[in-house]
């Protein structure tokens, strides 16, 4: 993944998200002169061809997370499995009549 928090304006072609969907942004929009700041995650990154597709970006502000990303998943014999926000959430969701395995997944942000 790239770092766009050095101040520079960067091209866009379309696609996910970029940054952190907290990240405060400059868009840059085809067919308007001006640019407007929002959060990442409010803004469409996908191109539809038209005047509202984002044609470059420039980081104002970096979202910097404090808190690590904790996630429970019920994860069975049969390949499937599912995700929860708590190890309680897990618990409560499990399918007693499969054999299970429950993960903590923690993901530093």
């Amino acid at each position: 993944m790239n770092d766009y928090n050095d101040g520079k304006i960067y091209g866009w072609n379309g696609g996910k998200c970029p940054v952190h969907p907290n990240t405060l942004i400059k868009i840059f929009y085809r067919g308007i002169l001006s640019s407007l700041d929002y959060k990442a995650k409010n803004v469409y990154w996908g191109h539809c061809g038209g005047c509202g597709d984002i044609v470059a970006f420039q980081v104002v502000k970096e979202h910097k997370c404090t808190e690590p990303l904790v996630v429970w998943a019920n994860m069975y014999d049969n390949g499937s499995g599912y995700v929860y926000k708590s190890e309680e959430e897990a618990n409560d969701a499990a399918l007693h009549n499969i054999d299970r395995r429950a993960v903590k997944f923690i993901e530093v942000r």
